[in-house]
Parts: structure tokens; C-alpha cells; sequence
């Protein structure tokens, strides 16, 4: 390693000197002596460069007219020229500004403004990029510089050389620039005390056996090459390196963009020992056997900028060292560590000391965040922006399933989709995957504001026949499209009929570092992208159903429908099986309806509405329905085997219930509760966590989620409404109801058993559309382990279950003369609502029934209705629920309903509000029950003064009014349903009329029959001091929340 200050300050030119003197003919860089590779390589010394940049020094002087601490730029091919501009400019007392030939006029003329540039500097070559500069009304000298040979002649013979170069530790020295892909370009300062941190890095003391990614990388004398450009930190870093470790250089000619055939020439014929290399060439390099022998042959395979497909890495790594450079022109190269075992390395581990630290960002995403230390030493991006903290990096990692020290790079922030839906999409596993595909070069989702992804896939064309069609194309990459789309949320997935390839000479658009700048690639396909939204492909080549099919010819028409609409239902499974029980979701049902919708005709379109394909579920019954078969006494039998359903599952899960038993074990009164509560990142869950934490008489909470994050989550729920984070007597653990112990550890479990004496089971998916059996493996067997939990546990836990109004909603149709449901459980199999989710609830309530009878597990049912958002506006009303996308949508199509149906009457329940009466009730129900000698009570949670809709209109009419574009007026129900129903699907209706995406129902609202009940609440508001206080949802509340929506 070369000399450096005791301080460790990296002086560039002063290093350079110290070898020239020591060590005038030590190997600097191999250099190739012709464009073709086979004439050879010429080596560069020391001494060499020592002359080129005192001869460049000796140029200046004469070429430009500067000031001490002047900026300059330079352009150039990516030669070694680069290392002398630097030092050259640096002893000069000048400042250089590196600036990529691929930046846009507008982004060159800002940076040269920003840095108050003097002068620009280029070599051969780069004429475009200058005369670019020139069109835009840049007045600054241009310079072409002298080639190596000629600036090794320029310095006169033994006459010495001024050195003004900036020596103090926040000198700036140099200056680089971002990618701009977020817009223009920023200049980046690089001072001493950065190059200072950059050595640190590389120099860090460690443990045994451990080492640095930078140490691996840079520090090193290891022979190294590269086709990085120089004006790029990484780049940068490569050159600094070369003379700080003595490290020989190997050179590309820079007369051709690097290919994955030149790298394979260069390592056969230069030899280098490691080379750093962007994953794109890496993945072309591997899809051939030359490539992939001559990486085999490395010491060291570096690659960083981007992540590398998997299947890419795993190949690499079977025979050689693979290590991903995390850094960034602002921060540096961070201080990680060499993952041990090697087949880890797709995961990132933080070495201590370099202040990184994991910000939760929901979705088990983190955003990698730097926090500044005292003393700066291993953080460059302090020494470059001293005023901040902390900084940000926008980076997004998952920790590792089972290794929680590792951590995975999951994409931008800026990359991530946010779907017309609300849904947020994090494409960068699914893209990298097919970008593994030996036939793509690149892949892209897109889809922000849109009701769903689609893909851009830019073909590998130097791999690909040249009469293939992009029929043909798909087919052939369409089953690493279909893994890709195993990696991608359901809602994310791509369908068959929303990929398009890129045209040959529109390649996507790339920064210096070889990764797709989204953005602008986005910019560039706005036309493609625009035609695969606005296209029928799907109806196109599904074709039309004969209105004469037979049964047969129908169920193989819906099954090649699923096919081509993208759902999950494989082939292999039967017609007769239900397709949601293979995970197809209200999206993929959307895209089912719109398929067979353009296929069908307008004869048979109510037949294949999403309302009638969850009402068939399967092929075989969806198939009937169409044809015609299933239309007798349908209702009546669905009514009766639903019974029959329920009455199965309630005895399959209270058939076993062991007695209860005489024993000193009695339920316990407890002054302090221990409390598990589930569902605890939902609206309701959030609050009532908030009353656990503030309640004098809760000693313990567990909360139980599904979710690893559900702890990082709460934090910023809490904080938003700007509640007080104390979780001090808070323990989150991650569980799953459909498995034994809840999925908790024995020890775990029994550590439960000893303390807890109340559970609130709170946790239940809210879906209307399923039916009862997807509820049972996890949620109807979630309340029996509940049931278990009780029975074994110490204190004989309570049980409060959140049920529903669904629970109970055909009440006024079996009890027409009875105007409220009473406070007691009802085992009437007709009462839930048609739906699994009102179904499910139902069973749940009657096996806990059956529980306190034959078991003596007690419990408190509390049927819920309608929630609504806080009543003190700390946080807002979920704009994807009924009302508030009803109020949107009114905005957006200038009218709102002046009635609505069957929920004329306004019960709603503030959330913050509900969840202090859930733990009122939950609070005192053991010392309550046995009072009066009860297992088992029924609460309800409805607002007993209620208001009407049409008393709240007018004032929402006005709110809307205010707004901006807020012409409004009011409505009959009827006139806003017909509106509705008539508005076009496009994705930008999706996202200001959301009410689209709940037509049926609304149109539901209709119906008398679907008028909900009241719910009798004489009983709860003796037990609840804040029901016995509610006042009716009012003008002012409502206006709250409307505020809220951001209209």
C-alpha cells in the first residue's frame, strides 16, 4: 500500500509522486495496443503517469485561464487519460467535475451552472456530447486534451512543477454527479476527509475470520478489470485503488461499448485475477459457455449498481468468490461484510461501526438509512454534505427468512407501483428473475396508477432468430414469466395478454451503471404502454362462445379464459374444484368478468359478472349457469346447503369439546390483565392496542399477527395519529391461527398459557366474496385453538371475538315484527348474510357458544357494525371502504345521493371510539359474568343515536363543493347508481371513481331485503360509559373526514 497522511488523507497527486520516485517502473495499468484485441497489451508504468500528468499540469497553464479553487469539467472516452485529468486538475489547485456523455443537455448545463464551472475539457471522440453542450447556449471554453503519449512529452526536461493541490480534510477535490433519474442530474462533492472514509472502509478492523466487502474489493493488490466509466464513483474508486494498493489496472478499449463477448476477450487475453462487472453483462456472459469459463477462471467476481437474477449469481458463485459493492456516488462504498456461507451472497450484512440502520417501510421492507457517527470516519457522505444527520437512501431490503443479520436489496422506493387499486407492487425480483432468461436483455413492470402491471421485456437480439415473432417470443419466455410471477404479490402479477417487447432500435433507456432508469424508459414506451391498457387482447384471442355450446364445449372455453385472464387455477385441477381455494383474488375475478365479458356478448353478460362468478366458483357450475342448466330452483338449494355447511362445520369443531371439570383451577378475577390480542395492525386493532397500553389495569400484551413487521408497522400507525409509542409492556409475536399453538414455539406457548387470562381475538379477513370453508382453515379453526388455549391455560382466559352485523343480517326477513336483534346468541342458520364472511362469523359465535356449555370456556361476543374513522380526525377513514369511495366518486362524476337505500340510517361507530367500548366490555366481563352466572354474553357495537344520510348530504355536498373542480349537486340513488354503472373502466376512472370496483354494491343498497337490522344495545350501554354517551354522527365529523380524503 502507497504512503498516505498519518491522518490517512488520500492526496491524490502526492501519492502518484511517492511511487513515481520508488517505484518508477511498477505496472499502473495493461492497456490494449489496438482496437483488435489479438495485436496485444502494453503496460504502463509509475513513471508514466508521473509524466502524462505534469506534462497535462504544464497543458493547462497554457490553455486555460484560472483561479485557484476554479471548477473544471472533462468529458472523455473511458481511458487512462481519467487519472491523469484528475490529479492534473487536483495539482493545479483546480476542481474537477466528471461528467457523463450521456447526460441530456439540459441535465450538462445544470450541472455546469451549479458548480459555477470555468472550463470544459474533452478528448477525442466525444464531439456530440460537446456540441450538445455548445446548442445549448453555453458560452464556457472547450478544450480537446493530448493524447497519453503526447502529455508524457509535454514536461519539460527536470523543470519542476508547481503543486497548489487542496490538502485540508473538507477541501473539496473533485466533483461527480447523479444519475438524474429522478429528474436533472445533482452535483456531488468529494472532499480529502471522503477519499479519507473511503480508505477507512476498506482498512476496518474486524473480528477473526471476517472480512470487508470493501477491504475484498480495493484492498488488495490483485490485478483488476473493469469497463465501469471513470466517471462514476465506482469508476473513481477502481482508479484510486490502482495506485493506493498497487494494484494493476486492466483496461478496455473504450472504441465499442463493452459486450459480454469483449469481457471474455479481455480476461482470456489480460488475465486479471478479479474484475467488477455490472450485472447486465454478467447475465449475458453467463448464458455463454466462454463467458461463463472466463469468469469461472477469476479469483473475484465484483458486481454492484443493480441486483443480478439469481439463477445468474448461483451459477457464479459455484466456482469462484461473488461479492455484491454497495455504495453510491453520495455515500460511498458502504462498510458490509463477506456473507458467510457464499451461497448467501445475494444478501447484504452490515459491518459495525458504519451507522447503517434498517427504517421499517411496511410490507417487511426496510429503507436502509444512514445515522451519522461523531467522528465521520467510515461515512464519506457526511464529509460531503456536513449539515445533515442522517441520510436516507431510498434503498429497500428484506431481512433473511432465518437469518436475521442478512439482508436483501429489494428495489427503490421510486420503483415501487402503486396500483389504481391502492395496492403497492415492488417489481425488482420478478423483473430480475425473467431478465435471467438467456433470450432478455431487460425487463420492466409498469403499471403506477393503473388498475394492474403489465411488462416491457427488451429482447436479447443478438441472441434471437431474426424472423421470430413476438407471438413466438412470449411462448418462449412465458414460463420464466410465470415464476416471476410466483415472486410478485397476487395483485401484481402479470397476465399473458399485458407484455409487449421493445423495438430494436429503441433499446430501454440505461444510466452510466448499466441499470434501467425507469423513469425515463417509461417516458420513452408511453405509447406501448398506453396500448396494452387500452387493448381487448384477452377477448381477441379467447374468441366468442357460440350461443348453441353444448356444457362440454362451455367448461373448455372458461378454463382456456382463466388461462388467458392470469388466473392461478391450474390445469391439472378439476372442473368441479373452487377456484378460490387455489388463491384467485377480486382482481383476478375483475380480469375473469372483463375476458368472458367481450367473449360472451350483451346476451349473457350478467352471467359472467363478478357477482355471478363468485356465486359459481367453479368451472363446472360457472359452465351451467351460461348455459342455462343451473337456473332452476338454484336459490332454494343454495339456501339449504348452506344450512347444511354450517351445521357440518359447527359440529366438526364442538364435536370433541371435552367436558368441563370440577377443579380448584378456577377462572380468575384478575386486578391486572395479561391480554393476547390478535389482529392488532388492523383500523380496530390499532386502537384497541392503544387502550392496552394506556389502561392502568393491563399488565402484559401479546400482540399475535401474521406479519414478521407487525411491531415496526404499529410504530408508524401510532405515530401518525400521534399517539405515544410505549410498547414497553408489548410483545409482538408472529403467528398463524391455522396452525397448532397458533404457530408459536412450545416454550412460547406455555409461557402464554401461565400468564394470560383475556384474549381478544380481533384478527378476521374482511371478504365478502369468499365462502364459508376458505374461512375455516385459519379462522374457524383459529377460534377452536382459542377454545384449546382457554381450557389449558392457567386462569381459564376469557374470550372477547369481534363478530359482525353480517353475523345477523337477514334478521328483519325471518322477524319482520321484531325491529331489534337482541343481546343473545342465535343459532338460526338462516340469519348470517349469504356471504362466507357473515357465514363464518355466525359459526364462530355459536362454537364458542358450545364451548362455554360443555366446556365452561367463557366468552363475550361483540357484534360489530358499521366502523367509521376516528372521531377526533387523528387519523383518516380508509378512502377504499364504501362511503368514502362513494363521496369520492360523487366528486369526480358531479353528483352525490341524497338517500342510500338501505343505509339511509347512519349507526356508524367511530373506530377510536370503538375500541374504548371493546375495552370497556372486555375489561370487566369475567367479574360481570359471574355476578349473574353467565359462560357466555352478547354485546353490540352500534351507535344507539343515529343519525340520517340525508340530514349529512347537504353538508358533504358543500365540503365538495369548496374543492377545486367541486361542481356538485344532489341526486336520487337511483339517477348515482345508473351513473356509476355506465362509467368506463379505464385505470384513471379506477382511481377518482373507486366506487366502480363496488357496483354490486351499491346496486345491492337497493333491495329492501338487504336492509340491515338494528342492533339492540340496551344491555351494552349499561356496561359502556362511552356507548351510554355517543352522540349521532353530525355535520361536523362528517366534514372531518371528508377533509381527510384529500379530494
Amino acid at each position: 500500500m502507497a504512503e498516505l497522511c498519518p491522518d490517512r488523507r488520500v492526496i491524490v497527486p502526492h501519492i502518484i509522486d511517492e511511487l513515481a520516485s520508488s517505484e518508477p517502473d511498477g505496472v499502473w495499468v495493461t492497456v490494449p495496443r489496438h482496437q483488435d484485441l489479438k495485436q496485444g497489451w502494453r503496460d504502463l508504468t509509475y513513471g508514466d503517469l508521473a509524466k502524462a500528468i505534469n506534462g497535462m499540469v504544464e497543458w493547462l497553464g497554457r490553455e486555460l485561464v484560472c483561479v485557484r479553487g476554479d471548477v473544471v469539467a472533462y468529458v472523455g472516452v473511458n481511458d487512462m487519460r481519467y487519472l491523469v485529468v484528475l490529479a492534473a486538475l487536483m495539482k493545479s489547485g483546480l476542481k474537477p467535475l466528471l461528467l457523463s456523455p450521456r447526460n441530456s443537455p439540459d441535465g450538462q448545463i445544470s450541472l455546469l451552472a451549479q458548480t459555477t464551472c470555468k472550463a470544459v475539457l474533452h478528448t477525442e471522440s466525444v464531439d456530440f456530447a460537446i456540441a450538445l453542450i455548445g446548442k445549448s447556449g453555453s458560452q464556457l471554453p472547450t478544450r480537446q486534451i493530448p493524447s497519453f503519449d503526447d502529455l508524457c512529452q509535454l514536461q519539460k526536461s527536470g523543470a519542476p512543477v508547481q503543486d497548489q493541490t487542496f490538502e485540508g480534510e473538507d477541501d473539496i477535490v473533485m466533483y461527480l454527479h447523479s444519475s438524474g433519474t429522478t429528474g436533472l442530474p445533482k452535483p456531488i462533492p468529494w472532499t480529502n476527509g471522503w477519499l479519507s472514509a473511503f480508505v477507512e472502509c476498506i482498512l476496518m478492523p474486524l473480528s477473526a475470520n471476517r472480512k470487508s466487502v470493501p477491504g475484498t474489493v480495493f484492498g488488495t493488490r490483485e490485478s483488476l478489470a473493469t469497463p465501469l466509466p471513470f466517471f462514476h464513483a465506482m469508476g473513481v474508486g477502481v482508479l484510486v485503488r490502482s495506485i493506493l494498493f498497487k494494484a494493476r489496472l486492466v483496461l478496455l478499449p473504450h472504441d465499442r461499448p463493452p459486450s459480454a463477448q469483449l469481457i471474455t476477450q479481455v480476461l482470456e487475453q489480460a488475465r486479471p485475477s478479479s474484475a467488477v462487472l455490472p450485472p447486465a453483462l454478467l447475465e449475458q456472459m453467463v448464458a455463454t459457455t466462454d463467458g461463463l469459463e472466463a469468469l469461472w477462471k477469476l479469483d473475484l467476481v465484483v458486481f454492484g449498481g443493480a441486483p443480478l437474477a439469481g439463477a445468474v449469481g448461483d451459477t457464479i458463485a459455484e466456482k469462484t468468490s461473488l461479492v455484491s459493492l454497495l455504495g453510491a456516488t453520495e455515500t460511498g462504498f458502504m462498510p458490509t461484510l463477506v456473507p458467510s456461507p457464499a451461497t448467501d451472497w445475494a444478501y447484504f450484512e452490515w459491518a459495525p461501526g458504519g451507522g447503517l440502520v434498517l427504517d421499517p417501510q411496511g410490507d417487511d421492507l426496510h429503507e436502509l438509512v444512514i445515522k451519522r457517527n461523531k467522528d465521520r470516519k467510515y461515512q464519506g457522505i457526511f464529509h460531503s454534505f456536513p449539515q445533515h444527520q442522517e441520510w436516507r437512501t431510498k434503498d429497500l431490503y428484506e431481512q433473511h427468512p432465518s437469518k436475521p443479520h442478512l439482508w436483501k436489496y429489494k428495489g427503490r422506493k421510486d420503483d415501487v407501483i402503486v396500483l389504481s387499486i391502492g395496492e403497492k407492487v415492488q417489481p425488482t425480483d420478478g423483473e430480475k428473475m425473467i431478465e435471467g432468461h438467456p433470450s432478455v436483455k431487460g425487463a420492466l413492470v409498469v403499471g403506477e396508477a393503473r388498475f394492474q402491471c403489465s411488462l416491457l421485456v427488451e429482447p436479447d437480439w443478438e441472441v434471437l432468430p431474426l424472423t421470430i415473432s413476438a407471438d413466438d417470443f412470449l411462448e418462449t419466455i412465458w414460463p420464466t414469466i410465470e415464476k416471476a410471477n410466483a415472486a410478485l404479490p397476487t395483485h401484481g402479477r402479470i397476465w399473458k395478454s399485458k407484455v409487449a417487447w421493445t423495438h430494436r432500435n429503441k433499446p430501454f433507456v440505461r444510466s452510466a451503471k448499466g441499470s434501467i432508469m425507469r423513469r425515463q424508459t417509461n417516458d420513452l414506451y408511453k405509447d406501448e404502454i398506453e396500448a396494452l391498457y387500452s387493448n381487448e387482447a384477452n377477448g381477441k384471442l379467447l374468441g366468442t362462445l357460440n350461443e348453441c355450446a353444448d356444457l362440454q364445449t362451455i367448461r373448455a372455453f372458461l378454463r382456456n379464459a382463466m388461462r388467458l385472464a392470469g388466473l392461478r387455477f391450474p390445469d391439472s385441477a378439476k372442473d368441479t374444484e373452487d377456484m378460490f381455494s387455489y388463491g384467485v383474488d377480486s382482481l383476478q375475478v375483475l380480469a375473469l368478468s372483463s375476458t368472458l365479458s367481450h367473449a360472451c356478448g350483451e346476451s349473457r353478460k350478467a352471467a359472467v359478472s363478478p357477482r355471478a362468478i363468485y356465486a359459481h366458483p367453479t368451472i363446472a357450475s360457472l359452465a351451467s349457469s351460461l348455459d342455462g342448466s343451473g337456473k332452476e330452483n338454484g336459490v332454494t338449494q343454495l339456501a339449504d346447503n348452506r344450512a347444511d355447511v354450517m351445521s357440518a362445520m359447527l359440529e366438526k369443531y364442538t364435536s370433541d369439546l371435552p367436558p368441563a371439570k370440577i377443579s380448584s383451577r378456577a377462572q380468575t378475577v384478575s386486578e391486572e390483565h395479561t391480554v393476547i390480542l390478535t389482529g392488532s395492525t388492523g383500523s380496530l386493532g390499532n386502537y384497541i392496542l392503544q387502550e392496552l397500553v394506556a389502561s392502568t389495569q393491563v399488565k402484559r400484551v401479546y400482540c399475535l399477527n401474521r406479519s414478521s413487521d407487525a411491531q415496526d408497522r404499529q410504530c408508524l400507525s401510532f405515530d401518525a395519529r400521534r399517539a405515544p409509542i410505549d410498547f414497553m409492556k408489548v410483545r409482538f409475536l408472529q403467528s398463524d391461527f391455522g396452525k397448532e399453538r397458533f404457530g408459536l414455539s412450545e416454550r412460547m406457548y406455555a409461557k402464554l398459557l401461565q400468564s394470560v387470562d383475556l384474549i381478544i381475538h380481533n384478527a378476521w379477513a374482511v371478504d365478502f366474496n369468499k365462502t364459508l370453508e376458505s374461512f375455516e382453515s385459519v379462522h374457524i379453526a383459529g377460534v377452536r385453538r382459542c377454545v384449546d388455549f382457554s381450557i389449558q391455560s392457567q386462569h381459564r382466559a376469557h374470550i372477547v371475538f369481534i363478530s359482525s352485523i353480517a353475523s345477523v343480517a337477514n334478521w328483519s326477513a325471518k322477524h319482520s315484527d321484531e325491529l331489534e336483534v337482541p343481546e343473545m346468541m342465535l343459532g338460526d342458520h338462516s340469519l348470517p348474510s349469504s356471504s362466507g364472511y357473515g357465514e363464518s362469523k355466525h359459526v364462530a359465535g355459536l362454537i364458542l357458544g358450545k364451548a362455554a356449555e360443555r366446556s365452561g370456556v367463557s366468552s363475550t361476543i361483540i357484534r360489530a357494525g358499521q366502523l367509521s374513522g376516528p372521531g377526533d380526525g387523528s387519523s383518516v377513514w380508509n378512502k377504499h371502504e364504501w362511503l368514502p369511495s362513494l363521496v369520492i366518486t360523487s366528486k369526480a362524476m358531479g353528483i352525490l345521493p341524497e338517500q342510500l337505500g338501505t343505509q339511509d340510517v347512519v349507526d356508524w361507530y367511530p373506530v377510536d371510539l370503538a375500541a374504548k367500548t371493546v375495552w370497556e366490555i372486555a375489561n370487566t366481563a369475567v367479574h360481570r359474568m359471574q355476578e349473574i352466572g353467565l359462560m357466555q354474553e352478547v354485546t353490540h357495537l352500534v351507535n344507539p343515536a343515529v343519525a340520517q344520510w340525508k340530514e349529512l348530504a347537504p353538508t358533504i355536498c358543500e365540503a365538495l363543493q369548496r374543492r377545486e373542480g367541486g361542481d356538485v349537486r344532489m341526486s336520487s340513488f337511483q339517477e348515482w347508481t345508473r351513473r356509476l354503472k355506465v362509467l368506463p373502466h379505464t385505470p384513471q376512472d379506477l382511481v377518482s371513481k373507486p366506487a366502480v370496483k363496488l357496483l354490486d354494491f351499491y346496486e345491492s343498497l337497493s333491495a329492501i331485503e338487504t336492509r340491515l337490522p338494528r342492533l339492540s344495545t340496551r344491555r351494552t350501554a349499561l356496561i359502556s360509559r362511552t356507548m351510554s354517551e355517543m352522540k349521532p354522527v353530525d355535520a361536523v365529523l362528517m366534514s372531518v373526514w371528508v377533509n381527510g380524503w384529500d379530494l
